[in-house]
């Protein structure tokens, strides 16, 4: 489908410490709504189950309010706990456990607890479990996604060799079902419990595998529920990590502090405060929080070079560029990655640092929002196994499937880009098709370096301050409808002014061509202007003469059908292909120019636009 143009916002206004207006958004499991329609009347919030993922996206909830310059002063999010803060603040405890080591760690002694207060019933429990000894095939782990009191719950219990569902109702136990289930020790396994109605189903899957049902029931009618909780037996050693409960009315927050210059100085969340640091050149060089560190280098002016870390699941690297400012070379723990690029900025394949091919891919169009179309493993792309890339409207990979069209990888983002939830093979790049680097917990795109988790770029724009005030704001607070595929502020596009005796057009071409620009990731070189009404190079009584027109050079790398696609969806109504130039407008009213044969044919109106095109992602 293709998709209308929503002009540009107004830039935004420098950020007011001591204020900040009631702007909110909600995203509802991928989808935007206005704040307060996130009831039932919301006809995309959908309440039944279809394995777990209809009933996922009616709870995935995101809310976030935003202050005069469109910096994100809070984020409400489904309640998780990846326990990197080294304890257990926010849950209510009984026995010993242990988070030092950045998760949940039974010790054995006693019979610990560790729960959460939930009054939603029809819930979805997600966690990762290790057991750590399997000699006993006693050792046992429960957890309950309904629990009232100890007469009155239901739990999954998992042992060794099988994983069973229980239900207590007035002190009676039931077996509800019980399934044979193999879990190796020292092996993480992710879990997932959908409760709906009588209706509980239990997957669990290794990493880099794929979700199985492994037990289900339908007769789980007790549907009351206080509180949600772990146990583990005495003597039993059991680790839990990245514990998400998705119900009505369980949430984080988050809050975000910035300066009058729109850098961010700090942010609370359930692990705690983290403080950023800035350098004079607007680029964020630091981030700390306890005991965890990050430092950021940088060269070429926005380019991120260096990353020291100690952040979990971070780690130290460096980066090389071209003279083209296409990152070459990625270096981590002394393993190099050399990428190498079309004649645009797409990857299309990956080296090893002896020059061996590791990753070829395939392409579906050379433009900067190229969807990817598979990505092939091995060193000869005629003998290696190829994955298939399915995407949404942003070019964002949602699942991978073999040559047999079995899904090996499925995907879920959070509004701002972040992976919400992950099944199977890990895709190479994330949101919008921006290469991911989890090193630095960053998406690479052309120019700077973009950060989900605070839903904003790391440095400033390059255009900066002609971008307005905030250049770090992502797609001015519209994440899920808008994409930045060079880094240039979103629907600012990238424009190269050659106008010789013309003057910049109105504000209306000016924005219009600043989202061909974004829509096919490449700059545009602008020729023609706006030109007086005698002596113009564009004759008299033209469309040039009032401002309302631009003449620009053929893109090099896009083909003429993108170029008056991504021109019609950006507003204009009009184009001429004249040889050495492209003209556009909104349509003539002084006079019809022509092509350089004298005839007059509206490229806009006969250019082959796919559907699908890529040229143009959700605007």
């Amino acid at each position: 489908m293709r998709h209308a143009f929503a002009p540009p916002h107004a830039l935004a206004a420098p950020a007011v410490e001591s204020s900040f207006s009631s702007n909110s958004k909600t995203f509802l499991g991928g989808f935007y709504v206005p704040r307060g329609v996130v009831g039932d009347q919301n006809p995309h919030r959908k309440t039944t189950l279809q394995k777990g993922l209809i009933r996922s996206l009616s709870l995935n909830i995101h809310d976030y309010t935003y202050d005069d310059g469109d910096n994100v002063l809070t984020k409400v999010e489904p309640f998780f706990d990846d326990f990197n803060d080294g304890n257990t603040t926010g849950w209510t405890v009984s026995g010993t456990w242990s988070a030092s080591n950045n998760m949940l760690e039974s010790t054995g002694t006693g019979a610990p607890f560790l729960s959460k207060s939930n009054t939603d019933a029809d819930n979805e429990v997600s966690l990762r479990y290790r057991i750590n000894n399997t000699s006993n095939s006693q050792t046992r782990a429960y957890i309950y996604p309904r629990f009232t009191d100890w007469n009155n719950h239901i739990w999954v219990r998992i042992f060794p060799g099988s994983i069973d569902i229980y239900k207590i109702v007035g002190g009676t136990p039931t077996q509800l079902a019980s399934a044979s289930t193999t879990s190796t020790q020292d092996t993480w396994y992710n879990l997932r419990i959908v409760s709906d109605g009588n209706n509980v189903d239990v997957y669990r899957w290794a990493d880099g595998a794929m979700p199985t049902n492994v037990v289900s029931t339908t007769g789980a009618n007790y549907t009351s529920t206080s509180e949600f909780k772990i146990n583990v037996q005495t003597g039993f050693l059991y680790d839990f990590d990245d514990i998400r409960v998705l119900a009505d009315g369980l949430s984080n927050t988050t809050t975000f502090a910035v300066n009058n210059a729109n850098e961010l100085t700090s942010m609370t969340d359930f692990n705690g405060t983290t403080s950023f640091g800035y350098d004079d050149w607007g680029r964020m060089t630091s981030k700390s929080r306890g005991s965890h560190s990050a430092a950021y280098g940088y060269r070429y002016g926005q380019m991120l070079h260096s990353v020291t870390s100690n952040w979990p699941g971070e780690d130290n690297a460096t980066y090389q560029f071209g003279s083209d400012e296409k990152r070459r070379a990625r270096t981590v723990g002394g393993n190099t990655t050399i990428y190498n690029w079309d004649s645009a900025w797409n990857i299309i394949s990956e080296e090893n640092a002896t020059g061996g091919l590791t990753s070829p891919y395939i392409l579906r169009r050379n433009t900067l929002s190229s969807h990817l179309l598979a990505n092939i493993s091995g060193s000869n792309p005629t003998s290696g196994v190829a994955a298939y890339s399915f995407h949404d409207t942003l070019s964002s990979p949602r699942s991978t499937r073999d040559a047999s069209k079995n899904s090996i990888g499925e995907y879920e983002y959070d509004p701002y880009g972040s992976m919400f939830s992950q099944s199977g093979t890990t895709p190479d790049f994330g949101l919008a098709r921006y290469s991911w680097d989890g090193t630095s917990a960053m998406y690479y795109t052309a120019f700077r370096n973009y950060i989900p988790t605070l839903g904003r770029w790391a440095s400033r724009d390059q255009l900066f301050p002609l971008t307005g005030p905030n250049s770090y704001v992502y797609v001015n607070g519209s994440p899920i409808n808008h994409t930045d595929v060079l880094g240039l502020f979103e629907n600012y596009g990238c424009l190269d002014w050659q106008l010789g005796n013309d003057t910049q057009p109105n504000q209306n071409v000016i924005a219009s061509l600043r989202c061909i620009s974004s829509h096919i990731g490449m700059c545009l070189t602008v020729s023609g202007g706006t030109s007086p009404e005698t002596g113009s190079q564009h004759g008299e009584n033209s469309e040039h003469n009032t401002g309302n027109a631009a003449d620009v050079h053929p893109p090099v790398g896009a083909t003429g059908d993108t170029f008056w696609c991504a021109a019609s969806d950006c507003g204009f109504t009009f184009g001429l292909d004249e040889d050495d130039h492209y003209h556009v407008d909104f349509g003539p009213d002084r006079g019809k120019p022509t092509n350089p044969d004298g005839t007059v044919t509206n490229q806009i109106q006969t250019a082959n636009c796919d559907p699908d095109c890529p040229a143009y992602p959700a605007n």
